[in-house]
């Protein structure tokens, strides 16, 4: 089954899966367990996409962590990004 234009507007403007990023606390359990940002990212990617980040990701990645104070946010966002990916949307 193809994704429709609905289900994609729904995931990209939609507060419902930010919504389910927050609640489901991953990145703060994550963290709390001790793993690196860097591994953070990881584990959102290999939940998502079966992959590890390509070095250009990690690297565009790294920039943005060591610009922002708020690290839970950066990443939750990242995670809502990676699941509104084209890469998850038609292939996953």
């Amino acid at each position: 089954m193809e994704p429709n234009l609905s289900q994609a507007l729904h995931l990209i403007n939609g507060e419902s899966v930010h919504e389910k990023i927050r609640s489901g606390q991953v990145i703060k359990k994550l963290i709390d367990g001790g793993q690196s940002h860097e591994e953070v990212v990881s584990e959102i990617y290999l939940r998502c996409l079966s992959r590890a980040p390509t070095e250009s990701e990690m690297t565009a990645i790294r920039a943005e962590i060591e610009l922002v104070e708020d690290k839970v946010g950066l990443l939750e966002d990242i995670f809502w990004a990676v699941l509104n990916s084209r890469e998850f949307v038609f292939n996953h």
